[in-house]
Order: C-alpha cells, then structure tokens, then sequence
C-alpha cells in the first residue's frame, strides 16, 4: 500500500511554508538596517536554509536587494564624507555657577587619510591598487624565477 505524501494543503510532506505569512516590507526594512540573512531569518522566524528557499522567489529577493542597496548607499555616503571631512551642528552645554547655557557651534571632522585610502582603492583600483605582487618567468619545464614587487613599484602590464 502506498502512503500519501501530501499534507493537508495539498503540498509534498512536511512543515506548512510560512512565506505567505511574511510581510516583505518588513524584509526589506530589516536589510536596509544592516542585516545579514541569518538575522532575517531569526526575526522573520525561520531558519537560514528556509530564507535561501525564499530567495528563489523574486518578489522576496528584491526586497532584500532593495533593502541592501538602502544600506550600502549609507554607508557609501558616510565613508565618502569621513574621507573628504565634514562639518555639523551641534549644541554644547555649559554650566557655570549654577547657569546652564546652551551655545550652538559647528563641529569639524578633518579628512580621514584611511577612508580616503579606501576609497581609492575600491573606486579607482588601476591607479590605487593595495597589493603586493610576484612576477615570474620561465618556460614549460623550466625552473620559475620569481621576483617580489613591493606595490608601490608594481606597474601592471598593458594586458591587465
């Protein structure tokens, strides 16, 4: 005798699909706050195997796609003002013999030469690359010379 394998919804065996009961703006919201997928999962409760499931569906993995791309813009924005300097309002407050006083000011954040650094190197790779490289020569059969390039005397060649 053959057993059935459908569930009372009418699908193969096993646990009833919770996707339908999840709300995709509130997938989208939780990768636009920086989440990775295991912690989707964990606030949407279900597993990260079940979230990849869910991924094949693109109304689902656009919202984490628009979700990322919100964050990263962010990010984008915050590393590209840390690099150049910024300035912003802020309030400070002082008391003095008992009297506190408000005083608005402009706070200043030079240039940061790390941010800039990285910047660079991931926007302008040909030009600002951070690796060492090894050139070797030889032929088929032939013992390998090999060569340390500090980077900053790597000139890559035409084909690269």
């Amino acid at each position: 005798m053959k057993k059935n394998k459908k569930n009372h919804q009418g699908e193969g065996g096993g646990r009833p699909s919770k996707y339908k009961s999840i709300d995709l703006e509130q997938v989208k919201k939780l990768a636009s706050y920086g989440l990775i997928d295991e912690e989707i999962a964990s606030v949407i409760g279900i597993s990260r195997p079940t979230l990849w499931k869910y991924k094949k569906n693109k109304k689902f993995l656009n919202a984490i796609k628009e979700g990322n791309d919100f964050a990263n813009s962010k990010v984008v924005q915050s590393l590209f003002h840390r690099a150049i300097g910024y300035n912003h309002k802020e309030d400070k407050i002082f008391c003095t013999d008992g009297q506190v006083t408000t005083v608005p000011t402009v706070k200043y954040y030079p240039p940061d030469s790390t941010a800039c650094f990285f910047w660079l190197c991931n926007r302008l790779k040909n030009r600002w690359e951070n690796v060492n490289k090894i050139e070797h020569s030889g032929k088929d059969g032939e013992a390998i010379n090999l060569k340390f390039v500090p980077a900053k005397d790597f000139k890559p060649h035409a084909d690269q």
